[in-house]
């Protein structure tokens, strides 16, 4: 119980410190929110808002908090760390700068081309790390983890993209 009670309190400094690293987005004077680059302490919040949404539901279209599609986990885990981006994976490749694949780090994006048809990558992915990500994949289907070195996002990728400093 000493045990368990010092690991509460542990937790909760974490969580208390973690609320810290991130900042309110600055505002014009019509009360819009201007995108500002991000501190390192906004990357990790992030992530760890994307990670937390794995389980849920896939659903076109979807915002959050209760289903996502791709791009509106995206919006959705990047709002949690004071910053708006636009919503269709199309938008967001065309934001940011681009990135080799190996330089990837935790909350940058990897775009992908489900129908070798289209032009434009029709499929992001939050990408966590270690040749992993978090992806909304289609109807029928939850938030997951997925390996990204596998062919199936191997043969299909299209470019990647940092969005934060």
């Amino acid at each position: 119980t000493e045990v368990s009670l010092r690991a509460s309190t542990i937790f909760f400094a974490l969580v208390v410190l973690a609320g810290c690293t991130s900042r309110a987005p600055q505002e014009h004077a019509a009360g819009r929110r201007v995108n500002t680059p991000l501190l390192q302490g906004d990357r990790d919040l992030i992530a760890i808002t994307a990670l937390a949404q794995v389980g849920k539901p896939y659903r076109y279209g979807g915002n959050g908090p209760e289903a996502f599609d791709c791009s509106g986990l995206v919006r959705y885990a990047y709002r949690a760390g004071g910053a708006d981006t636009p919503r269709t994976t199309a938008e967001l490749f065309q934001r940011g700068q681009a990135i080799d694949l190996a330089e990837a780090q935790p909350a940058d994006l990897l775009f992908y081309r489900l129908d070798a048809s289209r032009d434009t990558p029709s499929h992001v992915v939050f990408y966590l790390g270690n040749n992993e990500g978090i992806h909304a994949p289609s109807s029928g289907a939850q938030i997951r983890a997925v390996r990204i070195d596998i062919p199936y996002f191997t043969q299909r990728f299209a470019g990647a993209r940092r969005l934060l400093q």
